[in-house]
């Protein structure tokens, strides 16, 4: 969907891969899964949060479904730019990938 729509992307297999490119390069904006391996979508939301406001990329989070296990951890969603519910609408993310967009700009 992104490639269909011009966006230029980089990938990571997991979450610590994520924040190492995230940490690495400047970014536009990040995607993310919540649940991944080695450092799930909770933790890199902490993560990029810490970092310094020139760098930090506002981060776009997906999730098939937000799991009774994860309550504890839920507040940590406001930090997300966008909240998106899989199967993901072509429209929700086009919408929400503008706006981010439009706002660094």
């Amino acid at each position: 969907m992104l490639k269909a729509w011009e966006v230029d992307c980089v990938t990571a297999e997991d979450g610590e891969e994520g924040y190492e490119l995230v940490s690495g390069v400047k970014l536009d904006l990040v995607i993310t899964d919540l649940h991944m391996p080695n450092c799930d979508g909770y933790e890199l939301l902490t993560k990029v949060s810490q970092m310094s406001e020139r760098l930090r990329p506002p981060v776009i989070v997906l999730s098939g479904s937000l799991d009774d296990a994860d309550r504890p951890k839920r507040h940590l969603l406001k930090q997300a730019a966008c909240l998106l519910l899989k199967p993901v609408e072509p429209h929700c993310l086009h919408e929400c990938l503008n706006r981010i967009l439009s706002r660094s700009d």
